[in-house]
């Protein structure tokens, strides 16, 4: 499982990295490229409740497989019909496009099987170790595109990418998906339509509304992801580029750390015994993420900036992102382990579709929100008036969490 994992990541980072900057150096255009991210994205938000219908209805690992093999089937065609030095957005977008509906289905399936296939004991630390496989990933994905992009022609990447989505695919055919029969749902064979669809689609929601404990963890992996937006990912590289005037390969640097925060707190989860407290761990960790948000917009106060130097600055922003990406590992790692365990085999598929869904919504909508203000307000409130918020949200959760334990 985790070698496939591994593989089709790495495939996965490489092609995005290397699209992204053909794409950016082909057009020189902003929307273009953002157009790109769009892409990715909005498949995420469309298809995630109607991949957890499927998810809920149909083989998890035939889901998982076939997710797989279209990936490779669509790149292989891509390779094949695309030439570089001529741009073809729309063909660009459309893979992007259909790579990110294969995907959202699955990510919904494999969260949903992982208690079949792990064991609830085994939950936190083998979604640690996918976690810091993903972490791993993202760093070495970028950092190998990067050397290799002004050498080799687009269409390596392309094919790089389509035989790591086949060779996944063959290394999941050998996982299974039911060690733990009691962790897997009953597969019932059904005609699904459109009346049977959003039927399913209503019971998911009826369920998590009538679980507290769920309802609580819905609603922080929605605003969570609002908040993180508004707060750090648009206002950050502004701050650091526009604010401190730190250079572009300073920022990248600042940006690696980040994923390399989560790789470190992955392991850290990995090699710990399973907590018993996973609430407590949950709220410390989103408290350190608001103090981390609040800091990054303190420190950029005028009367600051006239005294602190860029070095400072660089150095800082190095310890707060590697602190702040620990604490996401600490964060989300309990967040998915309390899901699996509260969730019934055959509604999972149809909980984490509507989370991974709202979360994807709320990510563009917090993203345009702070693009709108960030040029018309000073920059460091956006972090602030985030961090008061999350902090504010993080305390309703703990309570809920501790007055349902």
């Amino acid at each position: 499982m985790f070698l496939g994992k591994s593989i089709s990541l790495l495939g996965s980072y490489l092609y995005n990295f290397a699209i992204s900057l053909y794409v950016l150096k082909m057009t020189g255009s902003g929307l273009s490229f953002s157009l790109s991210l769009v892409a990715g994205t909005l498949p995420r938000v469309i298809f995630g409740p109607f991949s957890g219908v499927f998810c809920d209805n149909f083989s998890r690992k035939k889901i998982v497989v076939f997710s797989d093999l279209i990936s490779f089937a669509t790149l292989t065609l891509f390779y094949f019909i695309f030439d570089p030095s001529k741009l073809n957005l729309l063909l660009v977008l459309s893979v992007n496009f259909i790579l990110a509906i294969c995907n959202i289905f699955e990510d919904v399936s494999f969260n949903a099987s992982m208690p079949a296939i792990a064991g609830r004991q085994n939950l936190t630390r083998v979604n640690s170790i996918n976690s810091g496989i993903t972490s791993l990933s993202s760093i070495a994905g970028p950092f190998i595109g990067g050397i290799i992009f002004g050498f080799v022609n687009l269409n390596f990447f392309i094919m790089a990418n389509a035989l790591s989505f086949l060779l996944a695919a063959l290394l999941e055919l050998l996982i299974n998906f039911n060690l733990f029969p009691e962790e897997a749902p009953e597969i019932q064979k059904k005609a699904l339509n459109p009346d049977l669809v959003f039927s399913e689609l209503k019971e998911g929601f009826s369920f998590v509304r009538s679980q507290k404990t769920i309802l609580i963890i819905f609603s922080a992996a929605v605003f969570i992801n609002f908040f993180f937006n508004f707060g750090i990912n648009v206002p950050f590289p502004y701050i650091i580029n526009n604010v401190i005037g730190l250079s572009p390969s300073q920022f990248g640097i600042l940006e690696s750390f980040f994923p390399a925060g989560m790789l470190m707190g992955s392991l850290v989860l990995a090699l710990l015994p399973e907590r018993k407290n996973l609430a407590l761990t949950l709220y410390i960790s989103l408290l350190t993420i608001s103090a981390y948000i609040f800091i990054t917009g303190f420190i950029v106060l005028p009367f600051l900036l006239r005294i602190l130097s860029k070095n400072f600055y660089f150095f800082a922003n190095i310890f707060l992102i590697l602190i702040a990406g620990i604490s996401s590992s600490f964060a989300n790692i309990p967040i998915l382990s309390l899901l699996q365990k509260n969730i019934p085999a055959d509604l999972r598929g149809r909980v984490f579709g509507l989370i991974s869904s709202m979360s994807s919504f709320m990510e563009p909508v917090g993203m345009f929100l702070a693009g709108l203000l960030v040029d018309n307000v000073p920059v460091y409130i956006l972090p602030l008036i985030s961090a008061v918020f999350l902090t504010l949200l993080t305390n309703y959760i703990y309570s809920g969490l501790r007055s349902e334990a």
